[in-house]
């Protein structure tokens, strides 16, 4: 059960979000360029967690804006694709707590992939770049380390909750 204060709801959600915006662009030296998306973690995490299912996609329709507004991306580009990644994850949400470790896994690597699949069609349509053959040694990275920072974030997150309504 959680706690019926709301200001330890909105405590986590604000301290989610900027632990979120500072740490945007942390990379990691492997042979692979992996970059941890914690934008997508926290809409993910926050679109499975959230009892209204409306809230999620406008969460990360905002949060999508304000990443094009610091990172210079076209206005709506990260919106459009956190607020339909949060959608995905809103639909599969009944199926994700009611499956096995197999199901939650699959699921989440499906979320991933399907940002790296809509990432990479935004970068061919809108700058005109080119996805490498590497793609798929980058795509299985990335859903390795989303499922790894998932179960993180998703640890804390009752540590947390569960630290609080002890007290």
């Amino acid at each position: 059960m959680y706690d019926n204060n709301n200001s330890i709801k909105y405590f986590y959600s604000i301290a989610s979000v900027t632990i979120t915006f500072l740490l945007v662009h942390l990379q990691l030296n492997f042979s692979t360029n992996i970059q941890i998306n914690f934008v997508l973690l926290s809409v993910v995490y926050w679109a499975l967690e959230e009892k209204k299912p409306i809230i999620g996609p406008i969460f990360a329709f905002v949060i999508g804006l304000l990443l094009d507004l610091v990172t210079g991306k076209i206005l709506g580009m990260s919106a459009g694709i956190y607020a339909i990644i949060s959608y995905i994850a809103i639909t599969l949400r009944i199926s994700f707590f009611t499956g096995n470790v197999v199901k939650r896994i699959g699921i989440l690597v499906m979320l991933s992939l399907s940002y790296l699949m809509i990432s990479s069609w935004e970068l061919h349509l809108f700058y005109h770049g080119n996805v490498e053959i590497s793609f798929i040694k980058n795509a299985f990275a990335n859903c390795m380390v989303f499922i790894l920072g998932f179960a993180i974030l998703g640890k804390l997150g009752n540590s947390y909750y569960s630290r609080t309504m002890h007290e």
